[in-house]
């Protein structure tokens, strides 16, 4: 995935990407942050690390077990909105590859 957002608003505080099930969420933010120049990301769930499991109950970091539970029925969501007011985003080249 790639992304560009260039932008001179106050920062919109929001996970960057979020898999969600009905009843809970797994959650991540990108590191470094997209700026404006095109910065490309890599993100597994093979390791929970850096992952956000958000439900009900609250949030706390995600584990091997909250992968696989939500991983057999998810939407994914990728943040546009960066900064308030008038933005642009691009999203450039992502996919999803689902292992066998």
């Amino acid at each position: 995935m790639r992304l560009a957002v260039p932008g001179t608003g106050a920062p919109v505080v929001a996970p960057d990407v979020s898999l969600r099930s009905r009843e809970a969420s797994l959650e991540r933010s990108l590191t470094p942050p997209p700026g404006a120049a095109w910065t490309s990301y890599a993100l597994d769930l093979d390791d929970p690390t850096g992952w956000t499991y958000r439900d009900a109950a609250g949030a706390r970091p995600a584990t091997r077990d909250d992968v696989v539970a939500i991983s057999w029925a998810f939407t994914l969501w990728i943040r546009g909105q960066y900064a308030e007011g008038p933005t642009e985003t691009w999203l450039d080249n992502y996919r999803v590859e689902l292992r066998h």
